[in-house]
């Protein structure tokens, strides 16, 4: 009876450290499963003010890495880059850049290993926001408000997640019938032959920005890469943004002048 009775211990040890260990490995393969890091406390050296950025339309995404690294705990990051900033933030962070002249092994992308996105709702940041309206190479440049957005690798290697200066990642919002929808395209170049990829380590962080959006519907939004998603945040939009600015034969709907 007592050999019975330890034998039956020591099988539900077992069980319980094997449905723990499966546990870990199932929040491995999800990411966003697993334990979320701190959030480092951010110092973000942008513009003094600027206002929830209005748009009629379905844009294209544009999330700039403003930091790469480790975990930390604080962080200073400067938000403006002019030609001399410019030259400092590539001389620190080359190293997560490669070009054609690199020698690159393979990188897995992304989109389906497990990556970690906080959007920071807590922190109100401020930045210039451009964005293109594609073959009529037209910008729109404006000073918005954005929430600091934490990108990590949980992957056991390296990944590909970029190129050129843009996060793959792309807006969703809710629709009025429930239902998620992007309400912006994926970021674009009009030439994108001899762009870096950007690579990002196990373990380590990126910090871009998600602008604000202003507009009469109020709804849920959240930010994708591949099968990742972000933590959820309440916004606002315009029931347009779910549309693209072109028609079924490739026309703008609106005239430009």
């Amino acid at each position: 009876m007592r050999r019975r009775t330890i034998f039956g211990f020591y099988t539900l040890v077992c069980l319980i450290f094997l449905s723990q260990l499966a546990g870990c490995r199932l929040g491995l393969n999800l990411g966003k499963k697993t334990a979320a890091f701190s959030i480092p406390h951010l110092s973000f050296q942008g513009l003094d003010r600027g206002e929830a950025l209005e748009v009629n339309w379905r844009k294209n995404a544009h999330y700039f890495p403003y930091y790469f690294g480790k975990v930390v705990d604080s962080l200073e990051v400067v938000g403006v880059l002019d030609s001399s900033a410019f030259d400092a933030y590539f001389d620190r962070f080359d190293g997560y850049f490669f070009g054609l002249d690199d020698p690159i092994p393979y990188y897995p992308l992304a989109d389906t290993l497990p990556i970690e996105i906080l959007v920071d709702t807590a922190q109100i940041i401020y930045l210039t926001f451009q964005t293109w309206l594609g073959d009529y190479d037209i910008w729109i440049q404006e000073n918005i408000q954005a929430f600091p957005v934490w990108v990590r690798n949980m992957h056991l290697d390296s990944c590909k997640l970029g190129y050129g200066n843009d996060i793959w990642m792309v807006l969703e919002a809710k629709d009025p019938d429930g239902h998620w929808r992007p309400i912006e395209e994926p970021a674009s170049y009009p030439c994108g032959f001899g762009l870096p990829d950007i690579v990002l380590p196990s373990q380590e962080i990126i910090l871009t920005a998600c602008p604000i959006h202003e507009g009469p519907f109020e709804t849920n939004l959240r930010l994708r890469m591949g099968q990742n998603f972000s933590n959820e945040f309440s916004g606002r939009i315009q029931l347009t943004q779910f549309e693209s600015i072109y028609n079924e034969l490739g026309e703008l709907k609106i005239k430009l002048d």
